[in-house]
């Protein structure tokens, strides 16, 4: 059993696509693929700051397991004593929670656009995002007055996934593509497909976006092995959809 089937099936969807669909062909004719997707909804996923490349969010917010003291994260002299005005460890981002009922949504204090709806709490000041040793290090090989919006591009991406594993926004995928059989269902195509595409952990809510396009890939790649008359089964073994690695990429 692939480790995306650990999670709570949430829906299995069957999409058939025909060449005209695909872009393929200019003639009008019936499905010559179909896609099966399996989603399933991540329960037992980390949290995903915990791999290196993304930073650390810390709360100063009390009970929190990431709780912190602001002081901890200040600049000090060589007596020990924090600058006056402070200053944070270099890169860290200031960060608000915005509370909606058992929700936490983490945001950077300056990008927060929140604060006047009055149905949600939010809390200043809440934690701070701090990078590691590899946001550093890439960020020192761009331009110096490139380093400032890097570490908030980074640390914007960082909330976005704490936020979506806080409130178990955290999805799997196992996408198919198989030969279009005439009337067959989603579970008619139990055999090994032509190319596969699966994702472990997606953090966030454009699962939909996403899997959409992963869907028109592999059909477009089991398209193309039918019309070059290539009958054996293929694994992609390329996950295109999870966004959270994009920017550890860069």
């Amino acid at each position: 059993m692939r480790l995306v089937k650990s999670g709570i099936k949430e829906r299995v969807s069957l999409r058939d696509f025909s060449m005209r669909s695909l872009g393929l062909s200019q003639a009008v004719g019936g499905p010559v693929v179909s896609v099966v997707t399996e989603i399933y909804r991540a329960t037992n996923a980390q949290n995903p700051l915990l791999e290196r490349g993304y930073g650390m969010i810390w709360s100063f917010l009390p009970g929190s397991p990431w709780k912190k003291q602001a002081n901890e994260f200040l600049v000090c002299d060589e007596q020990g004593e924090p600058l006056d005005p402070p200053e944070y460890v270099p890169g860290a981002q200031l960060l608000d929670c915005v509370i909606d009922g058992a929700d936490q949504q983490w945001v950077l204090s300056k990008n927060n656009q929140v604060r006047a709806d009055t149905n949600k709490k939010v809390i200043t000041f809440a934690g701070i995002w701090v990078p590691d040793d590899r946001v550093r290090d890439i960020a020192h090989g761009l331009p110096q007055d490139a380093w400032q919006p890097y570490f908030e591009e980074v640390a914007d991406i960082a909330c976005e996934a704490f936020t979506a594993w806080l409130c178990g926004d955290v999805w799997r995928y196992l996408i198919k593509a198989y030969q279009h059989v005439q009337g067959g269902q989603a579970h008619d195509y139990n055999h090994e497909a032509m190319v596969e595409d699966e994702c472990e952990y997606l953090f966030g809510r454009d699962l939909e976006v996403i899997v959409a396009d992963v869907e028109l890939e592999v059909a477009l790649e089991a398209a193309n092995m039918l019309h070059r008359g290539e009958a054996k089964s293929f694994l992609s073994g390329q996950s295109i959809g999870a966004s959270l690695h994009a920017v550890a990429s860069n």
